[in-house]
């Protein structure tokens, strides 16, 4: 989470890295979700704002362009009051989408799925991501 605006972003600078992706809440006030990366990986950003849903699913996603290994990393904030089905529904999509055998993703963010407990959506989350490994 980044709780900033779109020309918040656009004026962040860390030395070396630059923002390769981000989505930036208009009707909610703080949240968000962005990746930054080293100036010297050669990546692509994936269009998300077709399935970005505030409180629902906030995503951003970049492909790296590595020589050897297919990797697209996924940065999510789910609020924990959104629509969880619709949370699910759309990463499930959303990664099928990009999905092959040789395709490693990393995902990370903020999901609000408490995993001290065993409940239905972390079953329902654990099956979903073991569909894609």
């Amino acid at each position: 989470m980044h709780h900033l605006k779109d020309f918040e972003m656009d004026m962040i600078t860390i030395e070396y890295y630059k923002i390769g992706a981000k989505f930036c809440r208009h009707q909610y006030k703080n949240d968000g979700a962005c990746i930054f990366l080293h100036e010297s990986i050669n990546f692509d950003s994936i269009s998300t704002h077709h399935i970005c849903k505030e409180k629902g699913l906030e995503i951003c996603a970049v492909k790296l362009n590595l020589p050897k290994i297919k990797t697209v990393i996924i940065t999510i904030y789910r609020s924990p009051t959104g629509n969880y089905n619709y949370f699910l529904r759309k990463l499930d999509s959303f990664i099928n989408s990009l999905y092959t055998k040789k395709m490693k993703f990393i995902i990370c963010g903020d999901i609000n799925i408490n995993y001290l407990y065993c409940h239905n959506s972390r079953q329902q989350l654990d099956m979903l991501l073991a569909t894609y490994n």
